[in-house]
């Protein structure tokens, strides 16, 4: 009979271990989780950041840039405006007919990152 209690607290405490371990493993991945999403969301904070400076910096270049044209020209202000933003199109028209060749090479600066940071 006390083999019997003994083979039932054995296999009660392994039980129980079993279960504290995938309990622990658990929290480890909730843990981790946790942590990947903040990272995630830091450097959103980051880049949204960054691109409302870029925003607000090519809108001060822009103006600039038509009083400059201005200036330098002796021509109406909205003709200045006009010609800033018709370059601005041109890069545009440029970008979109050059898109292609630029997926490309960020694919491949995207893979040669992803293959660093694995050997590393």
């Amino acid at each position: 009979m006390s083999e019997q209690k003994e083979k039932t607290r054995f296999s009660d405490k392994l039980i129980d271990n079993v279960i504290g371990l995938f309990e622990t493993y658990l929290n480890i991945l909730k843990l981790e989780i946790r942590n990947g999403a903040a990272a995630t969301f830091s450097i959103l904070i980051i880049v949204v950041a960054g691109m409302t400076m870029v925003t607000f910096a090519m809108m001060m270049f822009s103006i600039s840039l038509a009083w400059l044209l201005t200036d330098l020209f002796e021509i109406n202000k909205t003709l200045s405006f006009f010609i800033v933003g018709m370059i601005y199109i041109l890069m545009l028209i440029l970008l979109i007919a050059m898109r292609k060749p630029l997926k490309q090479r960020l694919d491949m600066f995207m893979d040669n990152q992803i293959e660093n940071a694995e050997k590393n």
